[in-house]
């Protein structure tokens, strides 16, 4: 198996739960869309999104998910075309989503993965 292989099986285990948490996320925080997106060396990849694309938001936040290195690997990002304040709410929802959305990612490169990332 080749490494992108590798890699897309690897994201394809955790892939479900992350796409889950996109969902609770455009759910409570009543937001047009939420996506997790992995940061690579050409730039940033969507693992998983849910709701209804926004190519120009009014309201973006997000929140960076670390590795144990403390080096970004991901972000776990919430998209809406309407501006909106962030209330401690919504802060609270978007940072428990994010750092379950850390435990999943971590558990992607478990094992054989690449650890000198994590």
């Amino acid at each position: 198996m080749g490494d992108h292989d590798e890699f897309v099986a690897r994201f394809a285990t955790v892939h479900g739960a992350l796409e889950q948490f996109a969902c609770v996320a455009v759910a409570s925080l009543m937001v047009a869309e939420a996506r997790v997106e992995l940061q690579t060396d050409a730039g940033r990849l969507t693992l998983a999104s849910f709701g209804e694309p926004v190519d120009r938001p009014a309201y973006r936040f997000e929140v960076p998910i670390r590795a144990l290195t403390g080096e970004t690997i991901a972000y776990f990002i919430v998209l809406d075309p309407n501006a909106r304040e962030t209330h401690e709410f919504d802060l609270e929802v978007i940072y428990k989503l994010a750092d379950s959305a850390q435990r999943k990612l971590m558990l992607a490169w478990s094992d054989s993965g690449p650890r000198s990332v994590l």
